[in-house]
């Protein structure tokens, strides 16, 4: 198994000269390491600020978040936010080109398999759960629709969309969240790691979904 993890090294992030004048930093966030090369301390700390504000509201780890309201919430159509609403397009995404491979609505399942908590705290089953009903679920503008049992599970997808939007903002120029990447560089080049850190891959390639 591999994972794909920046480093400050020629093999990922700004170059060597680029990094001169950059902040590379490191910071627990999303029950993850996220590694980051900023251009100054303010824009370090608003990354930090923004992995906690994407946190704190999808999370479904927490009690209070948008995600949590919105699963607890048993109507079939419920209006969200402007940023629920984009996450959910991604999710439809994801959906879509991978043949339904990729699903966030498979949250009921996810829970009922035993990670309801933080990964930390999963412990195993002494049996398997029973069957769950397959989701279904659609976004059309900020209207989102799901069928019965349905509930969203954004892990697959929030940490690369967080890395993308950081970019994009220029709070960052690299940022790496366990593996989901993102560079202003389409050049970057990211190597694939396997457990042992020897390289088994490298390439031109985001890998954020």
């Amino acid at each position: 198994n591999g994972d794909c993890r920046s480093r400050p090294s020629a093999a990922i992030g700004p170059t060597t000269n680029e990094q001169r004048l950059m902040i590379a930093r490191s910071f627990q966030a999303m029950g993850t390491t996220v590694e980051a090369w900023c251009r100054s301390v303010d824009d370090l700390a608003g990354l930090r600020s923004w992995f906690e504000e994407v946190e704190s509201r999808f999370s479904r780890f927490r009690p209070d978040s948008e995600l949590s309201r919105l699963n607890d919430n048993p109507a079939s159509a419920v209006t969200v936010s402007e940023a629920m609403a984009e996450l959910l397009r991604e999710g439809h995404r994801a959906r879509s080109i991978t043949a339904g491979l990729v699903d966030i609505g498979v949250g009921a399942a996810v829970e009922g398999w035993g990670y309801s908590s933080t990964f930390e705290k999963v412990t195993d089953r002494d049996e398997a759960p029973g069957h769950f009903a397959v989701p279904g679920w659609r976004i059309d503008g900020p209207r989102f629709e799901r069928a019965p049992g349905t509930r969203i599970d954004l892990g697959g997808i929030a940490k690369g969309w967080t890395c993308d939007r950081a970019v994009e903002s220029g709070l960052a120029s690299v940022v790496s969240a366990g593996g989901d990447m993102r560079s202003a560089d389409p050049d970057t080049i990211a190597s694939v790691l396997d457990d042992r850190g020897n390289v088994a891959a490298r390439g031109r390639y985001r890998c954020s979904m």
